[in-house]
C-alpha cells in the first residue's frame, strides 16, 4: 500500500496534489495535498477531504491555474469508469466537483485531462471503443460539441472574446 500514482504541482509552486492509497483514504486512491511552508520546506501530506474524494478511485490531478483543479474519478456522478471533473478553490475550500459530461466523458475511462496554456484546447486519454489500443489521446477544442456546459468552456471563450475585440486593422477600427 501507500503508492503514489501521480502528482502535479500548482502553477505558483506552493501546492502539490498527489494520488495515493494511504490508510486514511475514503476508499481506493484519493487526492492528497502537500503545501509549501514559508521556510520553503514541504508540509505534511493531507487528504483533500470528502468533497473531492469518494469511496472509489480518484486519479490524474491537473491544475489549469492555482484555483482550478481537474481530476478523474470513478465516483461522484461518473457516467462510467473514470470521468473528468473540475473543482474550483473558492473562499478557502474546493468546490463540489462538476462532471465535464458527454461528449468529453463516456461510459469508458477518461483520464489525464490537460488544458493548453492558451486555453484553446485540451487533451486527455480514453479507452473508448474507437481507440487504436488500450488508451488513445483525444484532442478537444471549442465547438467540439455545443452541448458542453458554457462554464466549463469559460477559459476557452474568454480568450477568444478578447482576441475578437482587439481590432487588427485600421478599417476594423473605423467600422
Amino acid at each position: 500500500g501507500n503508492y503514489v500514482t501521480s502528482a502535479v504541482i500548482s502553477p505558483d509552486e506552493k501546492s502539490l496534489v498527489l494520488v495515493s492509497d494511504r490508510q486514511d483514504s475514503y476508499g481506493g486512491r484519493d487526492l492528497y495535498i502537500v503545501n509549501k511552508k514559508s521556510d520553503g520546506t514541504w508540509g505534511e501530506m493531507q487528504n483533500m477531504g470528502k468533497t473531492l474524494n469518494t469511496g472509489k478511485d480518484e486519479a490524474s490531478p491537473y491544475f489549469s491555474n492555482d484555483t482550478t483543479l481537474y481530476f478523474s474519478s470513478k465516483g461522484h456522478s461518473s457516467i462510467g469508469g473514470y470521468d473528468v471533473f473540475v473543482s474550483y478553490f473558492r473562499k478557502g475550500e474546493w468546490s463540489k466537483p462538476k462532471n465535464l459530461d458527454i461528449p468529453i466523458n463516456t461510459a469508458y475511462d477518461e483520464i489525464n485531462y490537460i488544458v493548453s496554456k492558451d486555453g484553446k484546447f485540451a487533451v486527455y486519454a480514453s479507452n473508448r471503443t474507437e481507440t487504436y489500443g488500450e488508451y488513445d489521446i483525444f484532442f478537444i477544442t471549442k465547438g467540439y460539441d455545443e452541448e458542453i456546459d458554457p462554464i466549463l468552456l469559460a477559459q476557452f471563450a474568454e480568450k477568444e472574446q478578447n482576441e475578437e475585440k482587439s481590432p487588427k486593422t485600421l478599417e476594423e477600427v473605423i467600422a
